[in-house]
């Protein structure tokens, strides 16, 4: 044979060889390149797919929670947003699913998901309606009780598909691998067998064909003996058939190994993924069953820390607001010595180093990789070398609940930092839970606390209540009667006599409503007076503690009560002051007042008062100032014990002087001048127009430091305006005010009446003034053998009566209304003294005091009427139907006896 022929027959086996060599490489490829694209584009979309609801899921129930518990509008969009983008998002994820998957169990728990993928849908909605409703307890319950089961139900179906896809995956990887074993076992059989035959080709006609042929030999060999080896790569790079095979090669061992590297990342995905949703699960079930900060701070640390390697960590919990800021207290510690414990901060607010740095900004501080002691600020624990600490805020969206400080060796995992950042979120939500509870409950006990002191006053005021809304009612009759007059006098100019006529009813009717005010007042003053009686009568003789069985630690509660009532008596006095002076009811009593006894009030009433505060008191009075003047000396006293009553109250240190003197009045007379100035507070220049109004003060906050009605220096000026005088302040803040009361006292030296108040110098009968010298044993000698009839309806106010009159020796009885004291009196021929209440259901005191003085039997036996109502008026009433004197509750036990002994003693009467 010709050496061409050879040659020929040489290079045509050699190339037939090439040629199914690179026909068997490109089956096995392609063969591997179809189990490849069934794991990518079958497989690899349906576990991604699961992996994304779940992730919406975990979106939805994150904006849920959100959603309920702001209550901002923005905030709530942005989450309603988030939650239909997440919605959105999931339905078309689960139609990409429902048309790629094909295995059968696949369906069975895609059709699983589905549905409830539904009933989390229908879920969602019933929770943010709630929501807009206002419901937010409701919306909270939901998600606890019912979000929790049907995510939790979901997920462990996504979790089963996701298993399912992971183990279809790997099944078709050892298929491949298999297929892979098999086909190249014939495959190098096959191979060998023609690198033999094109060895020889080789050895004839080129040896650098027999090294191409001898490397992808040896490679894929190599490739053979260690398929877990996938970096094995031929570097042929000719452009003949050899390089087809190479590139061939290279090519399906990518492939493999892309598919390897692909099946790891996913494996490891789901492995970091279960080991969150474990332990944040976990986490969730521990914090959630605490009862109080301090268990959920310890339970927490103990759950976490091992979880995230942490050598030592503290607690910090919000707990209570100081001014401004928050205090946030050490709740617990993990892993810190005791000899350590000790050294930790006890608290910790706003700015306070990098843990109040946390607290303020809200977020996550690293502090790491330095020695300790090379640390020039100090945070709770101490840094280990090469060591890191974190500061770990838990937030819930509006504020800062915990601050977690924790100290590590290695920087967190991301699913770590995940891990703490949502286990936080849940701990915070927990803490607020808690802390919202803590708050009702205090809320609720205060509530019910004062629920039982209104009530007894509820069924009181209920009568004039219905009264006043009767009245309410007649006046938006007459109101809507007088619009309708307007439109008719607009309409028709011809009846403008008749709509005048019927305006000037009306005026009437609006006077009558004034005087049903007045009576509201009155009625107002004998409800609460009432009971005030009971109480100052029996506390005052608790405080006595005659039978020497009480503490004294239970004497001094009852001294508190004691004085509490005095001061709601002092205050309801004074609200029927300003009452009587804006309706026009306030009387004068014109008469000689000597300046020395003024002065002498003065020193008596505020000398002590100095004296305890340590201020130095001053009166002057200026040598121009007559010894005798004409005035109202009781309201004269009102006004000036008022002005020095605020001196003192508002006055820390420095002095309080009271300054009287006489100056020149704008109408060409004199006029009184007194002053009282102080080292106080002073009052702001903003704030000096109004603290004569009624009920206003300088600081009218709920924090203020000084209590007070604001009735005070109304009362003042509206006197001062009765007097025919003035009152003006001047203030400097931080420095002292200055208040300057100017009385013109030639006219009233004349008899003259004030010019803006004609009708009201009426002489007022004086009270006497009742000074007890005896012992008690003098007064139950003086009282033994009396008997004393009490008529009232009020068995408290009999009660403490009774108690109080039986201890100096007094018999008493008792009557509920004007019949049967009347029935009491004519069976008892022994009744030495009646005291008559005033308000009684039937025939009340003042009709039974009148029947009495129709008796011939009884027209001179003392009857000393007793009343809640504090107005003149009523006083002059009782005086009036025959009573023979008039006490006002709450009863002066000491003017009570005194009277007792003026008419029980036949020789003084």
């Amino acid at each position: 044979m010709r050496i061409g022929l050879k040659v020929v027959f040489a290079f045509g086996t050699l190339l037939a060889s090439l040629l199914v060599v690179v026909f068997i490489s490109l089956v096995i490829t392609s063969d591997l390149q179809k189990k490849s694209h069934a794991i990518m584009h079958d497989d690899f979309p349906q576990m991604k797919a699961a992996w994304t609801i779940k992730d919406q899921a975990s979106t939805i129930a994150k904006s849920l929670r959100n959603y309920v518990l702001t209550r901002s509008n923005e905030v709530r969009e942005e989450e309603m947003s988030r939650i239909n983008a997440a919605l959105e998002g999931a339905a078309s994820t689960l139609a990409e699913l429902d048309a790629s998957t094909t295995d059968p169990a696949a369906l069975l728990l895609l059709a699983d998901v589905k549905q409830d993928g539904a009933a989390y849908v229908a879920y969602a909605n019933r929770v943010l309606q709630l929501a807009r409703e206002g419901k937010e307890d409701e919306a909270t319950t939901q998600l606890i009780d019912v979000g929790r089961d049907l995510q939790s139900g979901m997920f462990d179906k996504l979790d089963k598909m996701i298993a399912l896809t992971t183990y279809s995956m790997e099944q078709a990887s050892r298929d491949t691998d298999a297929m892979y074993d098999d086909q190249m076992g014939g495959y190098l059989l096959f191979v060998i067998l023609f690198l033999i035959i094109g060895t020889v080709v080789s050895v004839l006609f080129s040896r650098s064909v027999s090294r191409k042929l001898i490397q992808v030999s040896s490679v894929m060999d190599r490739f053979a003996s260690q398929g877990d080896d996938l970096s094995l790569r031929l570097s042929i790079a000719s452009g003949d058939e050899i390089g087809m095979v190479a590139r061939s090669f290279n090519t399906m061992a990518d492939n493999l190994r892309a598919s390897r590297e692909q099946e790891r990342e996913w494996l490891r995905q789901t492995e970091e993924s279960a080991w969150h949703h474990k332990n944040l699960s976990h986490i969730q079930q521990i914090i959630q069953s605490s009862d109080s900060s301090e268990e959920l701070a310890r339970r927490f640390m103990q759950e976490i820390a091992p979880m995230l390697g942490v050598v030592c960590a503290v607690f910090y919990v919000a707990a209570e607001e100081e001014g401004d800021s928050v205090r946030f207290l050490l709740a617990g510690t993990y892993a810190v010595p005791d000899e350590e414990k000790t050294k930790l901060k006890a608290a910790y607010t706003a700015g306070d180093g990098p843990i109040g740095e946390v607290i303020g900004s809200g977020r996550r501080m690293t502090i790491g990789s330095v020695d300790a002691r090379h640390i020039r600020f100090s945070t709770s624990l101490s840094l280990l070398p090469q060591s890191q600490v974190i500061i770990e805020p838990l937030r819930n969206d509006t504020k800062v609940e915990a601050v977690l400080e924790l100290v590590v060796q290695e920087p967190f995992s991301p699913v770590q930092e995940r891990l703490l950042e949502q286990a936080g979120l849940l701990a915070a939500l927990t803490l607020n839970k808690l802390n919202s509870q803590l708050r009702i409950a205090r809320l609720l006990k205060e509530a019910q606390l004062q629920a039982e002191e209104l009530l007894q006053y509820s069924e009181e005021l209920h009568v004039q209540q219905e009264e006043l809304a009767q009245i309410n009612a007649e006046l938006e009759e007459q109101t809507a009667s007088l619009q309708q007059s307007e439109s008719q006098l607009l309409m028709n100019q011809q009846e403008l006599e008749e709509a005048n006529a019927e305006l000037e009813s009306r005026a009437k009717q609006l006077i009558a409503a004034s005087a049903y005010k007045s009576e509201f007042l009155a009625n107002m003053s004998h409800e609460l007076r009432t009971p005030l009686n009971s109480m100052l009568i029996l506390t005052k003789l608790l405080t006595e503690n005659r039978e020497g069985n009480m503490s004294g630690k239970q004497i001094e509660y009852a001294q508190t009560v004691y004085s509490s009532s005095n001061d709601l008596l002092a205050l309801i006095n004074q609200i029927l002051d300003l009452a009587r002076v804006e309706s026009g009811k306030m009387q004068v009593t014109i008469d000689l007042i000597e300046t020395r006894e003024l002065e002498e009030f003065v020193k008596r009433n505020f000398a002590a008062v100095a004296q305890q505060k340590g201020l130095e008191f001053t009166v002057v009075i200026a040598a121009d100032v007559p010894d005798v003047f004409h005035g109202d000396l009781l309201r004269l006293r009102q006004m000036i014990h008022n002005l020095l009553s605020n001196a003192f109250k508002f006055t820390e240190r420095g002095k309080i002087v009271l300054s009287i003197q006489c100056v020149d009045h704008e109408d060409g007379g004199r006029a009184l001048k007194i002053a009282v100035s102080d080292t106080g507070i002073g009052i702001p220049v903003e704030k000096l127009d109004i603290i004569f109004n009624a009920f206003a003060q300088a600081d009218g906050t709920t924090s203020r430091k000084y209590g007070g009605t604001g009735l005070g220096l109304s009362i003042c000026r509206e006197l001062a305006h009765l007097l025919g005088g003035e009152i003006a302040v001047a203030s400097t803040e931080h420095v002292g005010s200055v208040f300057t009361l100017l009385l013109p006292i030639d006219r009233w030296g004349e008899k003259a009446e004030p010019a803006d108040q004609p009708d009201h110098v009426v002489p007022e009968r004086a009270e006497p003034q009742y000074v007890l010298e005896e012992s008690p044993d003098q007064w139950q000698y003086s009282f033994a053998g009396q008997t004393v009839l009490i008529v009232d309806d009020d068995i408290r106010n009999v009660f403490a009566l009774s108690s109080r009159l039986e201890s100096y020796g007094i018999h008493v009885l008792y009557a509920d209304n004007g019949e049967k004291g009347i029935a009491m009196l004519t069976k008892h021929t022994n009744i030495n003294l009646v005291l008559m209440d005033v308000m009684m259901p039937g025939m009340d005191g003042y009709e039974a005091t009148r029947r009495i003085r129709t008796m011939a039997r009884f027209d001179d036996i003392p009857v000393i009427m007793v009343s809640a109502k504090a107005m003149q008026e009523d006083r002059d009433h009782g005086l009036l139907v025959g009573a023979s004197d008039y006490l006002t509750k709450p009863i002066d036990v000491n003017k009570l006896l005194a009277l007792l002994k003026i008419w029980l003693n036949k020789d003084s009467r």
